[in-house]
């Protein structure tokens, strides 16, 4: 059954804004409001949300409404783990299943981010870092496709929505400090690396190569999320105090 078009647009509309970080986590998702700034009527914002709330990026409370889901550091840690497994699984099948259609796009990808890579050396372009991050993205995306199974493609996707969610919008500026610079170079070997096991039909060398990335990369996720619910815990401490004393 095809998706009507209001609720295709709606559900559009809102997904976009969490992934871009304007609706943030317990941002509240008024119908109203949402009906208006999408330009659809009512009924396929709710239809909608509640398709958002089956993903786990929205929670729906009975006489409360709907917010964007707020992930805990437990249940980010879960979804990193859960993520490492999916991908790992995915660059397996792409080495067993992929065509040399597919293959040419990962490759032209990878290759495409590693002269990002070395540009970044020497750029603080906000705009060749947001495109990096969109490459990184097509990369996992062109395995998961490479893997030709619908069902992991989905959840691969919906747990890199999550994963945007909780790091936030990235910010108006990056370090090009030596450690920076040796953490994208070493991400984009293991890209390749990633690559080349897929290239050569080894299933078990692909799975390695991506659990090994992802580990490193989930290991960096769990640190950026831990620091800030630290400070928030902190901030919150403070605001309290500060309203004790007040």
């Amino acid at each position: 059954m095809k998706t009507p078009r209001s609720l295709s647009q709606a559900y559009d509309f809102i997904r976009n804004k969490i992934i871009a970080g304007d609706f943030p986590p317990n941002y509240r998702l008024m119908t109203r409001n949402l009906s208006a700034e999408s330009g659809v009527s009512r009924t396929p914002v709710r239809d909608a949300l509640r398709l958002l709330e089956k993903e786990g990026l929205v929670d729906i409370q009975p006489r409360i409404g709907a917010s964007v889901k707020a992930f805990d550091f437990l249940s980010f840690q879960e979804v990193c783990e859960f993520r490492l497994g999916m991908e790992s699984f995915s660059a397996s099948l792409a080495a067993e299943k992929r065509t040399p259609v597919e293959l040419a796009e990962i490759e032209s990808v990878g290759l495409a981010m590693g002269e990002m890579v070395r540009q970044r050396r020497v750029s603080d372009d906000p705009q060749l870092r947001l495109e990096l991050r969109k490459h990184d993205i097509r990369f996992h995306f062109a395995i998961a496709t490479a893997a030709h199974n619908r069902e992991l493609l989905r959840e691969i996707m919906r747990l890199q929505v999550v994963l945007h969610m909780v790091s936030g919008p990235m910010p108006a500026s990056a370090p090009l400090d030596p450690q920076a610079i040796a953490e994208r170079d070493a991400a984009q070997a293991a890209h390749w690396r990633i690559y080349e096991a897929i290239r050569d039909r080894d299933a078990t060398a692909a799975r390695m190569a991506m659990q090994h990335h992802m580990q490193i990369v989930n290991d960096r996720a769990l640190m950026a999320a831990a620091r800030k619910e630290r400070q928030h815990a902190v901030d919150k401490a403070t605001l309290f105090g500060a309203t004790g004393l007040a």
